[in-house]
Protein backbone atom coordinates (compact mmCIF):
# COMPACT_ATOMS: atom_id res chain seq x y z
CA UNK A 1 0.00 0.00 0.00
CA UNK A 2 2.82 2.51 0.68
CA UNK A 3 4.30 1.78 -2.84
CA UNK A 4 0.78 3.14 -4.00
CA UNK A 5 0.46 6.14 -1.57
CA UNK A 6 4.04 7.18 -3.36
CA UNK A 7 2.57 7.54 -6.77
CA UNK A 8 0.17 10.41 -5.32
CA UNK A 9 2.03 13.27 -6.70
CA UNK A 10 2.45 11.55 -10.03
CA UNK A 11 -0.75 9.98 -10.62
CA UNK A 12 -3.28 11.61 -8.60
CA UNK A 13 -5.62 11.28 -6.03
CA UNK A 14 -8.46 9.69 -7.70
CA UNK A 15 -6.10 6.71 -9.91
CA UNK A 16 -4.62 6.25 -5.85
CA UNK A 17 -7.73 5.25 -4.41
CA UNK A 18 -8.61 3.28 -7.57
CA UNK A 19 -5.46 0.86 -6.35
CA UNK A 20 -6.19 1.37 -2.51
CA UNK A 21 -9.67 0.02 -3.43
CA UNK A 22 -7.89 -3.29 -5.65
CA UNK A 23 -5.45 -3.73 -2.64
CA UNK A 24 -8.76 -4.79 -0.70
CA UNK A 25 -9.80 -1.32 1.27
CA UNK A 26 -13.38 -0.46 1.40
CA UNK A 27 -14.34 3.59 0.20
CA UNK A 28 -14.42 4.67 4.17
CA UNK A 29 -10.80 3.50 4.86
CA UNK A 30 -9.75 4.95 1.56
CA UNK A 31 -11.22 8.41 2.34
CA UNK A 32 -9.37 8.09 5.51
CA UNK A 33 -6.40 7.31 4.25
CA UNK A 34 -5.92 9.92 1.67
CA UNK A 35 -7.50 12.77 4.26
CA UNK A 36 -4.83 11.13 6.81
CA UNK A 37 -2.21 11.74 4.19
CA UNK A 38 -3.03 15.09 3.00
CA UNK A 39 -3.24 16.48 6.69
CA UNK A 40 -1.27 20.42 5.83
CA UNK A 41 -0.25 22.82 8.11
CA UNK A 42 2.37 24.05 10.59
CA UNK A 43 4.15 20.75 12.57
CA UNK A 44 2.04 21.56 15.79
CA UNK A 45 -1.06 21.74 13.70
CA UNK A 46 -0.40 18.75 11.70
CA UNK A 47 0.32 16.88 15.56
CA UNK A 48 -2.39 18.19 16.84
CA UNK A 49 -4.43 16.95 13.75
CA UNK A 50 -3.34 13.68 14.36
CA UNK A 51 -3.93 13.27 18.10
CA UNK A 52 -7.22 14.51 17.63
CA UNK A 53 -8.36 11.82 14.93
CA UNK A 54 -10.20 8.80 15.75
CA UNK A 55 -7.59 5.86 15.73
CA UNK A 56 -7.27 3.73 18.32
CA UNK A 57 -3.77 2.34 17.57
CA UNK A 58 -0.60 1.96 19.57
CA UNK A 59 1.70 1.96 16.67
CA UNK A 60 -0.09 5.39 15.29
CA UNK A 61 0.25 7.27 19.05
CA UNK A 62 4.28 6.61 18.61
CA UNK A 63 4.72 7.53 15.43
CA UNK A 64 2.81 10.67 16.79
CA UNK A 65 4.97 10.60 19.88
CA UNK A 66 8.36 10.06 17.59
CA UNK A 67 7.42 13.15 14.93
CA UNK A 68 6.94 15.16 17.79
CA UNK A 69 9.93 14.35 19.33
CA UNK A 70 11.98 14.61 15.89
CA UNK A 71 10.58 17.88 15.13
CA UNK A 72 11.24 19.36 18.68
CA UNK A 73 15.15 18.21 18.14
CA UNK A 74 15.03 19.90 15.10
CA UNK A 75 13.74 23.16 16.98
CA UNK A 76 16.53 23.26 19.58
CA UNK A 77 18.87 23.32 16.44
CA UNK A 78 17.29 26.90 15.81
CA UNK A 79 16.03 25.57 12.31
CA UNK A 80 13.53 27.85 10.66
CA UNK A 81 10.08 26.23 10.19
CA UNK A 82 10.60 27.50 7.05
CA UNK A 83 12.95 25.27 5.96
CA UNK A 84 11.66 22.18 7.13
CA UNK A 85 7.94 20.34 7.56
CA UNK A 86 6.10 17.01 8.41
CA UNK A 87 5.12 15.35 5.05
CA UNK A 88 2.67 12.78 5.73
CA UNK A 89 2.66 11.47 2.00
CA UNK A 90 6.79 10.86 2.01
CA UNK A 91 7.01 7.05 1.18
CA UNK A 92 10.53 5.58 1.01
CA UNK A 93 10.67 2.68 -1.64
CA UNK A 94 12.21 -0.14 1.10
CA UNK A 95 10.26 -1.59 3.45
CA UNK A 96 12.71 -1.77 6.32
CA UNK A 97 12.28 1.79 7.56
CA UNK A 98 10.62 1.58 11.03
CA UNK A 99 10.34 4.75 12.47
CA UNK A 100 10.29 8.31 11.04
CA UNK A 101 11.48 9.19 7.53
CA UNK A 102 13.00 11.77 5.65
CA UNK A 103 13.77 13.88 2.23
CA UNK A 104 15.82 16.87 1.30
CA UNK A 105 14.95 19.39 -1.77
CA UNK A 106 16.79 22.32 -2.54
CA UNK A 107 14.10 25.05 -3.38
CA UNK A 108 16.09 27.03 -6.01
CA UNK A 109 17.02 23.65 -7.77
CA UNK A 110 14.14 21.80 -7.75
CA UNK A 111 14.03 19.53 -10.48
CA UNK A 112 16.90 17.35 -9.42
CA UNK A 113 15.01 15.71 -6.87
CA UNK A 114 15.73 14.39 -3.63
CA UNK A 115 19.65 15.07 -2.78
CA UNK A 116 19.24 13.67 0.73
CA UNK A 117 17.33 10.59 1.90
CA UNK A 118 16.83 8.03 4.87
CA UNK A 119 14.99 7.52 7.71
CA UNK A 120 15.10 4.72 11.19
CA UNK A 121 15.35 1.63 10.64
CA UNK A 122 15.40 -0.10 13.57
CA UNK A 123 17.25 -3.72 14.29
CA UNK A 124 17.96 -4.56 10.41
CA UNK A 125 21.32 -5.32 11.85
CA UNK A 126 19.99 -8.69 12.40
CA UNK A 127 20.47 -9.93 9.79
CA UNK A 128 23.92 -10.21 10.75
CA UNK A 129 24.06 -10.32 14.28
CA UNK A 130 22.68 -11.44 17.42
CA UNK A 131 22.41 -8.01 19.07
CA UNK A 132 19.61 -6.20 18.83
CA UNK A 133 20.42 -2.68 17.49
CA UNK A 134 19.23 0.75 16.31
CA UNK A 135 19.99 1.89 13.43
CA UNK A 136 19.34 5.62 11.70
CA UNK A 137 20.54 6.17 7.81
CA UNK A 138 20.40 8.60 4.62
CA UNK A 139 21.78 8.22 1.59
CA UNK A 140 22.85 11.25 -0.67
CA UNK A 141 23.18 11.97 -4.28
CA UNK A 142 27.07 13.71 -3.78
CA UNK A 143 27.18 14.48 -6.81
CA UNK A 144 24.52 16.37 -7.75
CA UNK A 145 24.51 17.90 -4.34
CA UNK A 146 27.99 19.68 -4.49
CA UNK A 147 27.69 20.44 -7.95
CA UNK A 148 24.94 22.38 -6.77
CA UNK A 149 26.07 23.75 -3.50
CA UNK A 150 29.72 24.40 -5.13
CA UNK A 151 28.04 26.72 -8.09
CA UNK A 152 26.21 28.72 -5.32
CA UNK A 153 28.98 29.56 -3.07
CA UNK A 154 28.40 27.21 -0.43
CA UNK A 155 31.17 25.35 -0.13
CA UNK A 156 34.14 26.07 -1.37
CA UNK A 157 37.68 23.51 -1.20
CA UNK A 158 39.71 23.79 1.39
CA UNK A 159 40.70 22.20 4.73
CA UNK A 160 40.43 18.34 5.55
CA UNK A 161 38.89 19.72 9.00
CA UNK A 162 36.41 22.31 8.44
CA UNK A 163 35.38 21.87 12.02
CA UNK A 164 36.87 24.56 14.59
CA UNK A 165 35.08 23.64 17.23
CA UNK A 166 34.05 20.30 18.91
CA UNK A 167 30.95 20.42 21.44
CA UNK A 168 31.07 17.21 23.84
CA UNK A 169 26.91 17.13 25.75
CA UNK A 170 27.00 15.57 29.20
CA UNK A 171 23.74 13.53 29.96
CA UNK A 172 20.87 15.64 29.68
CA UNK A 173 22.30 18.64 28.16
CA UNK A 174 21.95 17.67 24.09
CA UNK A 175 19.16 20.42 23.81
CA UNK A 176 21.65 23.30 25.53
CA UNK A 177 24.73 22.10 23.30
CA UNK A 178 22.58 21.92 20.02
CA UNK A 179 21.73 25.31 20.95
CA UNK A 180 24.90 26.41 21.58
CA UNK A 181 26.69 25.13 18.49
CA UNK A 182 23.85 27.23 16.83
CA UNK A 183 24.90 30.16 18.12
CA UNK A 184 28.32 29.70 17.59
CA UNK A 185 27.68 28.40 13.77
CA UNK A 186 25.74 31.75 12.81
CA UNK A 187 28.69 33.47 13.46
CA UNK A 188 30.56 31.43 10.86
CA UNK A 189 32.37 29.12 12.79
CA UNK A 190 32.30 25.97 11.96
CA UNK A 191 31.18 23.97 14.55
CA UNK A 192 30.69 19.51 15.25
CA UNK A 193 28.52 18.10 18.06
CA UNK A 194 30.00 15.09 19.48
CA UNK A 195 26.50 12.63 19.60
CA UNK A 196 28.01 9.18 19.98
CA UNK A 197 27.91 7.47 23.55
CA UNK A 198 31.74 7.38 24.89
CA UNK A 199 34.06 7.69 27.10
CA UNK A 200 35.23 10.99 27.46
CA UNK A 201 38.38 10.15 26.64
CA UNK A 202 37.92 8.39 23.28
CA UNK A 203 35.14 11.65 22.48
CA UNK A 204 38.45 13.87 22.90
CA UNK A 205 40.79 11.81 20.74
CA UNK A 206 37.99 12.20 18.34
CA UNK A 207 38.46 16.01 17.90
CA UNK A 208 42.73 15.71 18.04
CA UNK A 209 42.64 12.81 15.48
CA UNK A 210 40.44 15.02 13.18
CA UNK A 211 42.65 18.09 14.09
CA UNK A 212 39.66 19.69 15.91
CA UNK A 213 41.57 22.70 17.80
CA UNK A 214 38.95 23.80 20.58
CA UNK A 215 37.05 21.76 22.13
CA UNK A 216 34.02 22.70 24.77
CA UNK A 217 31.96 20.23 26.82
CA UNK A 218 28.80 20.95 28.28
CA UNK A 219 27.68 19.53 31.73
CA UNK A 220 25.43 20.28 34.38
CA UNK A 221 27.18 23.61 35.90
CA UNK A 222 27.85 25.26 32.01
CA UNK A 223 23.58 25.18 31.69
CA UNK A 224 23.06 26.39 35.06
CA UNK A 225 25.89 29.13 34.99
CA UNK A 226 25.88 30.22 31.42
CA UNK A 227 29.98 29.57 31.38
CA UNK A 228 31.77 27.17 28.94
CA UNK A 229 34.76 25.56 29.58
CA UNK A 230 37.08 26.03 26.47
CA UNK A 231 39.81 23.56 25.69
CA UNK A 232 43.03 24.36 23.34
CA UNK A 233 43.86 21.31 21.88
CA UNK A 234 47.39 21.89 20.66
CA UNK A 235 48.22 22.91 24.13
CA UNK A 236 45.81 21.73 26.63
CA UNK A 237 45.02 24.98 27.72
CA UNK A 238 41.63 25.68 29.61
CA UNK A 239 39.62 28.90 29.98
CA UNK A 240 36.25 29.64 31.52
CA UNK A 241 34.49 32.12 29.33
CA UNK A 242 31.61 32.61 28.08
CA UNK A 243 29.59 32.72 24.58
CA UNK A 244 30.94 35.86 22.97
CA UNK A 245 34.14 35.23 24.47
CA UNK A 246 34.72 32.05 22.91
CA UNK A 247 33.87 33.44 19.13
CA UNK A 248 36.60 36.65 20.03
CA UNK A 249 39.05 33.24 20.66
CA UNK A 250 38.56 31.24 18.03
CA UNK A 251 39.06 33.86 15.83
CA UNK A 252 42.07 35.03 16.94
Amino acid sequence: MLQVLDKLDKVGEEKVAKELVRLGLNSTSVGRVISLIKTRGEVEEIIHALRTMPVDNQLFAEGIDELEKVCAYINSFQIPSKNYQADLTIVRGLDYYTGTVCETIINQYPTIGSVCSGGRYDNLAQNYTARNLPGVGISIGLTRLFYQLREAGIIKTGSSTPSQILIIPMPDTLDYALNIATQIRKNGIATEVYLNDAKIAKKFGYADKLGIPFVVVIGEYEVNSGLLKLKKMQTGEQTEVRLEDILNKIRT
